[in-house]
Order: structure tokens, then sequence, then C-alpha cells
């Protein structure tokens, strides 16, 4: 759990130094974005997050 754990905090830490802080997330339910791991990091950085079925393209933003 450690070491999964230190990649996930590692590649945010790279995406919000270069692209800043995001203020929601979308995604398909997958694994890597519902993880104990990852509700932790959305909820200390006030990430709002939002699932949507892989099926359902009306959910997406064009």
């Amino acid at each position: 759990m450690g070491y999964c754990r230190n990649i996930c905090l590692d590649s945010c830490k790279k995406v919000i130094l270069r692209d800043g802080c995001p203020r929601r997330l979308i995604s398909d339910n997958g694994s890597q974005f519902v993880s104990s791991v990852m509700q932790k990091i959305t909820y200390c950085l006030i990430i709002h997050t939002r699932t949507h079925t892989r099926v359902s393209p009306s959910c997406q933003s064009a």
C-alpha cells in the first residue's frame, strides 16, 4: 500500500505543479479514481469528484 500511495502522491504533485490544482475530477468510475487513496487526496485538496458510466456518452462534456 505504501508504494502505491507514494506513486499516486508523486503523480499528483507533478500534475499540480505543472497545471495547477483542479477544482473537479470527472471519471468513468475507474478503480484508480475511486480508490481510498484518491478519495483522501481529493478530500484534502477540495476537489469535487463526479463519476459516470462508460456507456453513457451524454455524460461526457463536448
